[in-house]
C-alpha cells in the first residue's frame, strides 16, 4: 500500500512540474507575441509618420463609375477632395447628382478610351501624381492620401495598393503580404487602382488607342523599368475590390485575354506569372526601402 501511495505522490509531483513548465512556456510565448505585436504597431506608426513627411503635390484622380456603385465612388471622391485633388469622372449609365460637378461625360465606351477622354478633360498641367481607380473598391487600411505619400516615399513611378484577403483579385502577387510596408516588383496591374508619379505620367498617358479594357498594358509598363521607372505594390495600404474581375465586360473577355497572351509571348513569357516578380521588400521596422540605396 505504501508503495502505491509513493507512486501516486510521485506522479502528482511530475504532473505539477510538467504543468509549471507548460504554463511557463505558454507565458513566454505569449510575451514574445505581445512584444512582437507592440513592435509591429510601433513600426506601423513610424511608417505612417514617414509617409506623412512626404510633400503633398498636385494630383489628379480619374474614375469611370456606374450608378450601382454610388456609395464607394462617393467615398473615393470625398478623399480626393480632402486632399485637394483635381477630379474627372465619367458616368457609364446615370450621372449621380452629388457628383455632377466632377462628372465630365456620360455614356458607354471602352475603359481606356474613356480614361483618355477624362485625362484630356482634366488637363495634364501641374499634375505630379495621377490616380486611376475603378468605382467598386474601398480602402480597408490606409487611405488615398497615404497611398500617394507611400508611392512618393518608395520612389515608385507606377504603384498600386495591395488587395486585402477578402478582395476579388486577378494575380496572387497583388495580395497583401504580412509585416511588409511595400514591395518593389516587376508588375503593377492597371486596376482596380494605380498611381503614376512624375516623370512617368507622360510615358503612360494617354493610353494606346484601341486597347479595350486595358488588359496587358502592364507588359508595356515593364519596358519602362530599364529607364529608371520603379514598379511597386504598397502593402501598408489595402483595398477591397468587391466585383469579380471581368464580370462587367464578359463579351470582350476573350479579346482581352488574347491581347495579354500576345504581349507576353513578344517578351518571351509563357504566362503572366513568369513576368511577375518581387525584387525587394520594405519590412516593418526598417527605416527606409532597401532599393532606395541600390537603385
Amino acid at each position: 500500500m505504501k508503495r502505491i501511495v509513493r507512486r501516486g505522490r510521485q506522479r502528482l509531483q511530475d504532473v505539477h512540474v510538467w504543468g509549471r513548465l507548460v504554463i511557463g512556456a505558454g507565458l513566454a510565448a505569449l510575451g514574445y507575441y505581445v512584444g512582437r505585436a507592440i513592435g509591429l504597431f510601433e513600426s506601423a506608426r513610424e511608417a505612417h509618420q514617414r509617409f506623412g513627411d512626404c510633400d503633398v503635390r498636385p494630383a489628379t484622380m480619374l474614375c469611370i463609375y456606374r450608378e450601382k456603385n454610388a456609395a464607394s465612388v462617393t467615398v473615393l471622391v470625398e478623399q480626393a477632395q480632402q486632399r485637394g485633388m483635381k477630379i474627372a469622372l465619367w458616368a457609364l449609365d446615370k450621372p449621380l447628382p452629388d457628383l455632377s460637378a466632377c462628372t465630365v461625360g456620360c455614356g458607354p465606351g471602352t475603359r481606356m478610351d474613356l480614361l483618355n477622354r477624362l485625362w484630356k478633360a482634366a488637363g495634364s498641367a501641374d499634375c505630379h501624381q495621377l490616380v486611376i481607380t475603378d468605382d467598386d473598391i474601398s480602402f480597408t487600411r490606409g487611405s488615398l492620401d497615404q497611398l500617394l505619400r507611400a508611392a512618393t516615399a518608395c520612389e515608385f513611378g507606377i504603384a498600386q495598393p495591395a488587395h486585402d484577403w477578402s478582395s476579388q483579385y486577378s494575380y496572387p502577387i497583388n495580395r497583401k503580404r504580412p509585416f511588409l510596408l511595400a514591395r518593389l516588383t516587376t508588375f503593377v496591374e492597371p486596376g482596380p487602382m494605380f498611381v503614376v508619379t512624375q516623370p512617368w505620367i507622360n510615358q503612360v498617358m494617354p493610353f494606346p488607342k484601341n486597347f479595350g479594357m486595358g488588359w496587358g498594358i502592364w507588359v508595356l509598363w515593364m519596358k519602362l523599368q530599364p529607364k529608371g521607372c520603379k514598379l511597386g505594390i504598397v502593402d501598408y495600404v489595402t483595398v477591397n475590390h468587391s466585383s469579380p474581375v471581368g464580370k462587367d465586360y464578359a463579351p470582350a473577355f476573350h479579346v482581352e485575354r488574347h491581347r495579354v497572351r500576345s504581349l507576353l509571348l513578344e517578351q518571351n513569357f509563357r504566362e503572366a506569372g513568369d513576368a511577375q516578380k518581387t525584387l525587394g521588400a520594405w519590412k516593418m521596422g526598417e527605416a527606409s526601402p532597401p532599393w532606395k540605396a541600390t537603385i
